[in-house]
């Protein structure tokens, strides 16, 4: 709940109240801000919580995998892409919210035998499946934020050049960007980075159910769960080695640059 409530209170303070409302103040101004912020968004919840008392969990679910199906794309492809900015990441959002109520809504009157037989027919074979209903959000989805991409100007030049010289990504994606960088080394492990990542994931979601089987007594299924976790810790411990421990133990340091970078080609 803190990291939500956090991860909020973040996205309101950075990048739409000291963007848009209160543009330059202290530190100590902003950190009051958030700190009210996150009251507030805590009260929300609560409000909320209380409303959807009577919603089922999995109906709750199905709202948060359908949004983060249209944007969890975005989300990780902006840090490999110079040319996701900000409009993206509002398109995915509300695109995917959108889709899923639309479609929720005629499951609705195909429940009430509202819609003509043919139609009907789509909506229980394709609709109806969760996967297929993901699928098709997060497929109208990129789209939209493909369609926005191409209409939206990218970040301003400085602001992409000072991110690539403090997070030095690898990769193409990066490629116009890092010609006026020529001075930055990127870490040249994203090929090894994204294999640790797999592992790493792997490794957690072995370790938390292989918890859970402690605890109703299956051992049996735990030893071979937190078994599958060790293994992935031992691999997730080899890469980190080849690539170096120092890419997570060291802070980059922004090294400056021209106020006057020419724009990307």
């Amino acid at each position: 709940m803190s990291t939500f409530i956090n991860l909020n209170a973040s996205y309101f303070i950075n990048d739409f109240y000291k963007r848009f409302l209160v543009k330059e103040h202290t530190e100590k101004h902003y950190a009051r801000a958030s700190q009210v912020s996150s009251a507030v968004l805590l009260a929300i919840g609560g409000v909320v919580a209380f409303w959807l008392k009577s919603v089922p969990i999995a109906t709750l679910w199905n709202i948060a995998a359908a949004v983060a199906a249209g944007a969890g794309v975005v989300s990780v492809l902006r840090w490999f892409w110079w040319r996701i900015n900000v409009w993206v990441e509002f398109a995915t959002m509300i695109t995917s919210l959108a889709i899923f109520s639309t479609l929720q809504y005629l499951l609705w009157l195909q429940d009430g035998k509202v819609l003509p037989a043919w139609m009907g027919g789509f909506m229980d074979k394709v609709i109806a499946v969760d996967e297929y209903k993901m699928l098709i959000i997060a497929g109208l989805t990129t789209v939209a934020w493909v369609v926005t991409m191409m209409l939206t100007k990218p970040e301003k030049t400085e602001i992409l050049v000072s991110f690539y010289r403090k997070v030095r990504p690898g990769g193409p994606g990066w490629g116009p960007i890092a010609k006026l960088c020529p001075d930055v080394k990127h870490d040249g492990t994203l090929g090894l980075s994204l294999v640790a990542v797999v592992v790493s994931s792997a490794m957690i979601f072995l370790i938390l159910p292989g918890v859970g089987a402690i605890i109703f007594g299956h051992y049996l299924k735990a030893l071979g769960l937190l078994a599958g976790a060790a293994a992935c810790a031992v691999v997730l411990f080899a890469l980190m080695n080849r690539m170096g421990w120092s890419i997570v133990s060291e802070v980059p340091t922004d090294t400056g640059g021209s106020e006057k970078t020419p724009p990307p080609e």
